[in-house]
C-alpha cells in the first residue's frame, strides 16, 4: 500500500513538473486534454464510486438474491460476448469467442452446482 501511494505521488509530481517545464506547444496540447477530457474522467469516477457503494449495499441487504444474480448474469454476459465476438468473423475474435463460450458453459455448470 505504501509503494502504491508512493508511486501515485511520484507520478503526480512528474506530471506537474513536466507541465511546468514543457515548451509552449506541449503546454497547449496538455491544456486542451485537461480542458476537454478531465470532466468526463471525473464524472466517470464519481459514477463508478456511486455504483460500487450501491452494489455493496445491495449485496449486504439481499445476499441470497445477489449471489444468484451475480452467478447467472456472469454466465449470460460471457455467453453473449462469445456470440458477439464470433459474429465479427475475424480470426482473432472467433478464437476468443470460442473461449468465451467455453468459459460461459463452465460458468453455467458452476452456477448450477453452487446454488444447490
Amino acid at each position: 500500500m505504501v509503494a502504491a501511494v508512493g508511486l501515485v505521488c511520484f507520478l503526480i509530481f512528474k506530471g506537474i513538473q513536466g507541465l511546468i517545464q514543457a515548451s509552449e506547444s506541449i503546454k497547449m496540447k496538455e491544456k486542451r486534454v485537461l480542458q476537454f477530457y478531465l470532466p468526463q474522467v471525473e464524472a466517470a469516477s464519481v459514477l463508478s464510486i456511486t455504483l460500487a457503494l450501491e452494489w455493496q449495499k445491495a449485496v449486504r441487504e439481499w445476499a441470497l438474491f445477489m449471489v444468484h444474480f451475480i452467478l447467472w448474469s456472469s454466465f449470460v454476459m460471457s455467453l453473449f460476448v462469445g456470440i458477439l465476438l464470433i459474429c465479427f468473423q475475424k480470426p482473432a475474435t472467433e478464437g476468443t469467442g470460442v473461449y468465451f463460450i467455453a468459459f460461459a458453459i463452465g460458468n453455467g455448470l458452476d452456477a448450477c452446482w453452487v446454488t444447490t
